[in-house]
C-alpha cells in the first residue's frame, strides 16, 4: 500500500494535497526550500510541495505566458487555471518565483482566476547581511499571520513541537542519504523517497521508509555529488546518469541530500531558530554571501565519500552557469574530477548527449563500474 502511495505522489504531487483535503485538513502549497514548513505545521496546516509533477499539457498556460518561462511556472499556471490547485487553501510563492506570482495576479485581473487558490508572496531573502535580518523577520511574521488566518494561532509551544517533528524527519532522511552513500540505494530511488518528506506527514513518511527493502545488487559505479541550478523535482536526470555509469550518492539541493540537515539549535527562541535555519543553511543560487552556499558543498566533498563532482548546466540555464567556475575550483581543491553535463533532459537527443558526455568523462578518467 505504501509503495502505491509513493508512486502516486511522485507522479502527481497534488494527490497528496487532495488526500489531505479529503480529510478536511487545511492545505498550504509551497514551491521552494525557503518556505518554513514548521510554521505551517504549528498553525495546524498541512504543507505540501506542489511543483514538479509530470505535466505535459500547457494549453491554458500558452494563452497567458511566454513559452520561454521556466517549466515550473508554466506548470503552476496550467494547474491554477485548470482548477487542479483548488485543493489548496493557500499557495505560498517565494522570491525565486516572483514572476510566477505576478503572472498569476495578472491572469486573475483578466478574469481567468476563478479556480485559483489564495496567494501569498513570501519575499524571504537568503542572506545573512545585517540589514536583511529585520526584513526577513517581518516577512516571516507576515507569513505567520497568513497561516494563522487559514489555520490556528501559532504559539511557542506548537512551534517547538513542529520544529522537533521536522528535526526527527530530517534524521529519517539522513538514513536515506546514508543508504545512497553506501550504495545500498540508487540515486533515483533515494530522491523519490526524499521527495515524500515534502508530501507526507512525518508519521506517514516514517512508515514509508520503514518498509523500504535493501538492495541486493552490487553497485561499484563511481559515486558522484550532483549540483544543478534547479531542484530535481523529477528523477529523469538521475536515471540517465545512472544508465551512463554514475551512482548519484548525493545532490547539493534542498530537495535532495540537504534535506537531511538536522539544523542543530543555536538559539533559544523558536522563531529565531527558523530565521537562522532558512538564511544560513540553504543553497539557493540567490544566497548571499555565496560562501554560505559553498560551505556545505565543501564539507561534503572533503568527506572522501565521492569520486566525482557532476555539474549539470544545460545551455538554456540562465543563472547557475555563473557558479560553474567556482564549483570547478572547489572540486580541484579536493582533487576530484568534474563531470560537466550540458544536454537537456526530456528528449531522446538530449539524453543521448548526456550519456555520451558521461561515458567520455569516465573513459578519460579511467573510471568504471556498474550501477544498481
Amino acid at each position: 500500500m505504501q509503495a502505491q502511495i509513493i508512486e502516486a505522489y511522485w507522479a502527481a504531487p497534488l494527490q497528496a494535497a487532495r488526500d489531505a483535503k479529503a480529510r478536511d485538513e487545511t492545505v498550504v502549497g509551497y514551491l521552494d526550500g525557503l518556505f518554513p514548513i514548521e510554521l505551517a505545521r504549528a498553525a495546524g496546516c498541512r504543507p505540501v510541495l506542489v511543483g514538479g509533477g509530470l505535466c505535459t499539457d500547457f494549453s491554458l498556460t500558452d494563452e497567458v505566458m511566454d513559452p520561454s518561462e521556466p517549466r515550473l511556472h508554466r506548470e503552476m499556471m496550467q494547474k491554477a487555471r485548470s482548477g487542479d490547485l483548488s485543493c489548496l487553501d493557500l499557495l505560498v510563492i517565494g522570491r525565486e518565483d516572483t514572476w510566477l506570482y505576478y503572472n498569476l495576479k495578472e491572469a486573475y485581473r483578466q478574469g481567468l482566476g476563478a479556480n485559483f487558490p489564495d496567494l501569498c508572496f513570501y519575499d524571504f531573502i537568503p542572506s545573512i547581511a545585517p540589514g536583511i535580518e529585520r526584513f526577513n523577520r517581518q516577512e516571516m511574521t507576515r507569513l505567520t499571520s497568513a497561516l494563522e488566518r487559514k489555520g490556528s494561532a501559532i504559539s511557542d509551544a506548537t512551534l517547538e513541537t513542529a520544529i522537533s517533528e521536522q528535526t526527527d524527519l530530517a534524521r529519517q532522511v539522513q538514513s536515506l542519504h546514508d543508504a545512497r552513500l553506501s550504495a545500498d540505494l540508487s540515486g533515483s530511488e533515494g530522491l523519490k523517497l526524499m521527495r515524500m518528506a515534502h508530501l507526507m506527514t512525518p508519521s506517514q513518511f516514517q512508515d514509508a521508509i520503514g518498509g523500504r527493502k535493501q538492495s541486493q545488487a552490487s553497485n561499484t559505479a563511481p559515486k558522484c555529488l550532483l549540483t544543478s541550478g534547479s531542484p530535481p523535482f523529477q528523477s529523469a536526470l538521475h536515471t540517465v546518469l545512472e544508465m551512463a555509469g554514475l551512482h548519484i550518492a548525493a545532490e547539493d539541493s534542498w530537495l535532495g541530500s540537504r534535506s537531511a540537515d538536522t539544523n542543530q539549535r543555536t538559539t533559544e527562541q523558536p522563531l529565531d531558530h527558523l530565521l537562522n535555519k532558512y538564511t544560513s543553511q540553504c543553497q539557493s543560487p540567490l544566497t548571499q554571501p555565496q560562501s554560505l552556499r559553498y560551505d556545505g558543498l565543501n564539507k561534503a566533498l572533503s568527506s572522501g565519500e565521492f569520486d566525482v563532482l557532476t555539474i549539470y548546466s544545460p545551455h538554456d540555464e540562465k543563472q547557475f552557469g555563473w557558479d560553474v567556475p567556482s564549483l570547478q575550483r572547489l572540486a580541484d581543491k579536493h582533487n576530484l574530477p568534474t563531470c560537466m553535463i550540458t544536454g537537456p533532459v526530456g528528449t531522446d537527443e538530449g539524453e543521448h548527449q548526456i550519456r555520451s558526455e558521461v561515458r567520455d568523462f569516465l573513459n578519460a578518467h579511467h573510471l568504471t563500474g556498474e550501477t544498481i
